[in-house]
């Protein structure tokens, strides 16, 4: 998980824990600073594919570099919506 910009107040988090769980409860979170988006993956697919996958401060991935099952390795540059744009490869 990304770390916020600056110190989480804890009486703050509790006031936002204490809050019925509605999307208000998530916003107040996001606000300030709670709601932290995961920069980083490091597994497998569906696919049975090894991958490294960063993402940007919105939690959009970015950047994928994946090695297949099959052993054929990439590196792939992703757009805001996710698409590739480019893709390196040894090919």
């Amino acid at each position: 998980m990304d770390r916020p910009d600056q110190p989480m107040d804890p009486s703050r988090a509790a006031a936002i824990e204490a809050m019925p769980d509605t999307p208000a409860r998530g916003e107040a979170a996001r606000a300030a600073g709670f709601g932290a988006s995961p920069r980083a993956f490091l597994g497998r697919d569906f696919h049975n594919s090894s991958q490294l996958v960063l993402r940007d401060a919105q939690g959009r991935p970015r950047l994928r570099l994946r090695v297949q099952a099959d052993g054929v390795a990439a590196i792939e540059f992703l757009g805001d919506n996710g698409a590739v744009t480019r893709t390196v490869s040894a090919n």
